[in-house]
């Protein structure tokens, strides 16, 4: 994937476009392994989206600090106003200070160690061929008993569910062409690239008929 993509355009319609599509399912994937997090992990969020994830992630642990990147600036707007309007509901529950980054992975401090990243429907946009040096870019800024939570669309083992599965993500991509400058036509094969920088899937879970997976991934050694 090109770096000029852009969400823009789509992110007022970007949580409710997900709901049509999926029900209240990317949520749930999203959610599900949240409560796992130790209490005050240091956290990062890559690519996360309007800041639904923010509040999710506010409700089930108790992290130090989050830090949020975010490429959209529409959308890191969006997300501020999650986390106040958070705020404002819940005037007794902590809230630990959350820093916002806009853009990619590579404008994080590299002297910066997390003990969790998240990164949910962010790797199905990139090439396989710059796969790799995203992760080992991420893999850089975390501790070494960190843990990577990941959500993302997967194509089944199945053959009868990949005859759904293939045209349906054939279609989001085309729209997300057309809407973000996303030029990808197939989903990576996420696993394998995980494994070439160290990494290993521990924990997982399927919904939406095994289209979608959220993981957990430590490393090897």
């Amino acid at each position: 994937m090109s770096r000029s993509f852009s969400f823009d355009v789509v992110a007022p319609v970007y949580d409710k476009l997900g709901y049509l599509a999926f029900g209240g399912t990317i949520q749930r994937a999203q959610q599900y392994f949240l409560n796992t997090i130790l209490p005050q992990s240091k956290v990062l969020i890559i690519g996360g989206g309007s800041g639904s994830i923010l509040v999710d992630l506010l409700e089930k642990a108790v992290p130090a600090h989050i830090t949020y990147v975010e490429a959209s600036t529409v959308m890191i707007k969006r997300a501020r106003q999650k986390v106040a309007d958070y705020c404002l509901a819940n005037p007794k529950r902590p809230v630990p200070t959350i820093t916002f980054v806009q853009g990619t992975e590579r404008d994080v401090n590299s002297t910066a160690m997390y003990q969790v990243v998240i990164t949910n429907f962010v790797l199905d946009m990139y090439q396989e061929s710059s796969l790799d040096s995203m992760i080992q870019r991420i893999d850089s800024l975390l501790s070494a008993d960190a843990v990577w939570m990941f959500t993302d669309f997967r194509y089944s083992s199945s053959p009868l569910k990949r005859l759904w599965q293939k045209p349906l993500a054939q279609f989001m991509y085309t729209f997300f062409h057309f809407t973000a400058n996303i030029s990808l036509q197939a989903l990576p094969d996420y696993d394998a690239h995980f494994q070439k920088v160290g990494w290993k899937e521990r924990q997982q879970k399927s919904f939406f008929g095994d289209f979608i997976s959220s993981k957990i991934y430590t490393r090897t050694k």
